[in-house]
């Protein structure tokens, strides 16, 4: 008919061809591909070996114990292990401030078990059996530093946290 126009097929969204929307899904698809092994394997070994399982033995120390905690040390206990276990997760999610307040979470989980157990060895008579679990807290310190702080640090690590950082 002359005067009449012919439309194309309708895209319900204004501005985008589809085209464009399949490059941003696979740009998104390919995000989520992107993501290194490493980033679930360590964040879920913070959670539960940084987090969760000393929160379950403080507690479970807290409640069989005859001594008595102060209320401090032990709201600064139960909540470091808290924020350990949700800044875990937020890294896991792939935002580098995540990374960065893990790896500042998990500095401050060690170092609190390295000199608790310095602490105990240098000031208190231990039985012999003992000493070997307080030791253990300076090789699990040691080790959760080193572990996080060359993982997180690591060049595909860190591109992986700045992918959606701007340039410049």
């Amino acid at each position: 008919m002359p005067g009449s126009v012919t439309a194309g097929p309708v895209n319900s969204s204004v501005g985008h061809t589809s085209s464009n929307m399949q490059e941003a899904a696979t740009t998104t698809w390919k995000k989520r591909i992107d993501r290194p092994l490493g980033v679930y394997l360590i964040t879920i070994y913070d959670f539960l070996v940084v987090g969760l399982i000393p929160l379950l033995t403080f507690v479970l120390f807290v409640r069989n114990s005859d001594t008595e905690m102060s209320l401090p040390a032990t709201m600064l206990s139960v909540g470091l292990y808290i924020v350990v276990m949700a800044f875990s997760v937020w890294a896991c999610v792939g935002d580098n401030i995540g990374r960065w307040l893990l790896l500042s979470a998990v500095t401050l989980t060690a170092v609190m078990w390295i000199v608790n157990a310095v602490f105990i060895l240098s000031n208190m008579d231990l039985p012999s059996g003992e000493k070997p679990s307080v030791i253990g807290f300076i090789s699990r310190g040691v080790m959760a530093l080193a572990l996080n702080w060359w993982y997180f640090n690591r060049k595909t690590t860190v591109a992986y946290y700045k992918r959606d950082a701007p340039a410049g």
